[in-house]
């Protein structure tokens, strides 16, 4: 194996050798290190994603054989410290990986990913691998453009893991890939209606923070007072009457009746017409009374 790549080294310096523009000098080197800074020998690193400072100080430890490695002695010996820098500065311009995340349906799986840093070059490309498997993604897909996004509507829903990761492409080459997903099925949300009750969810909020002045006043709040999300609709009334409905839902059941006297508020902040850029407030105020079974 070792004269083998002894071999394609001397082919590879050769060519290095009457080359005359950087860009014909440096598309040897992807002969090993992959046709778009991706390796697929083993052994043999990516150059994707290196930072210019590192690659610098190894091409640097191989010409002074520091870093003793025969086909990458033999290459680097001639070169110059020009010559380093512009390698070091043409291997950062590959894109670095993205961050991935993403969420699964019946339907479908949903990807969505940070654009990476692209290394000076406009990323034009992102390719879609998935797998059954950690370590078994096949490519099944590309975006065709910079979006960072991606709906695989390929998924079949009996299928109980999918794992995913994503590569960015800029003129230069391609990234290393991102991290790796697990997606399993997550059931679709309900369908909300402005026109019909409980209508749609404006709001949510996490459960524990019952009080305004949580952490300084340790009495638990009666039941029914923490709240998990408010509703409003607006149903068809055949009186022509518009009418709003609110509901506010708790992450306990709180008590029927509640209390006399207890009180719930909601505030809506209302555009003033334009061309102004002001706004004014309408509140609605909730309170149970003595004997009501539903807040008046």
């Amino acid at each position: 194996m070792r004269k083998i790549i002894a071999a394609l080294a001397l082919v590879l310096f050769a060519s290095l050798a009457r080359a005359e523009t950087f860009e014909e000098r440096a598309a040897p080197c992807l002969g090993c290190h992959g046709e778009h800074g991706q390796s697929e020998a083993e052994n043999t690193p990516s150059l994707g994603a290196q930072q210019p400072a590192y690659a610098l100080i190894q091409l640097f430890m191989f010409r002074e054989k520091l870093r003793t490695f025969e086909p990458m002695n033999d290459i680097t010996k001639s070169f110059t410290d020009d010559d380093l820098q512009k390698f070091a500065d043409f291997i950062a311009k590959l894109p670095k990986p993205p961050c991935l995340s993403g969420t699964r349906d019946p339907l479908a799986s949903h990807l969505i990913w940070k654009v990476p840093d692209n290394g000076g070059s406009d990323i034009v490309n992102y390719q879609i691998f998935r797998g059954l498997t950690s370590g078994s993604e096949q490519l099944i897909g590309q975006t065709g453009g910079p979006k960072p996004s991606f709906d695989d509507t390929t998924t079949d829903p009996s299928v109980a893991h999918y794992f995913y990761y994503v590569k960015a492409i800029n003129a230069i080459g391609t990234s290393t890939q991102s991290n790796e997903i697990d997606l399993v099925v997550a059931p679709l949300p309900p369908v909300e209606s402005i026109c019909t009750a409980p209508g749609i969810t404006k709001l949510t909020d996490p459960a524990g923070d019952t009080s305004i002045v949580l952490g300084l006043v340790n009495t638990p709040a009666p039941p029914g007072a923490d709240l998990k999300s408010f509703q409003l609709a607006q149903p068809f009334e055949v009186d022509g009457i518009p009418k709003l409905v609110f509901t506010i839902n708790t992450w306990d059941n709180g008590q029927s009746p509640q209390p006399p006297g207890s009180s719930w508020y909601v505030a809506i902040k209302i555009p003033d017409p334009p061309p102004a850029s002001t706004f004014h407030y309408k509140a609605v105020h909730m309170t149970w009374k003595a004997g009501s079974t539903t807040p008046i």
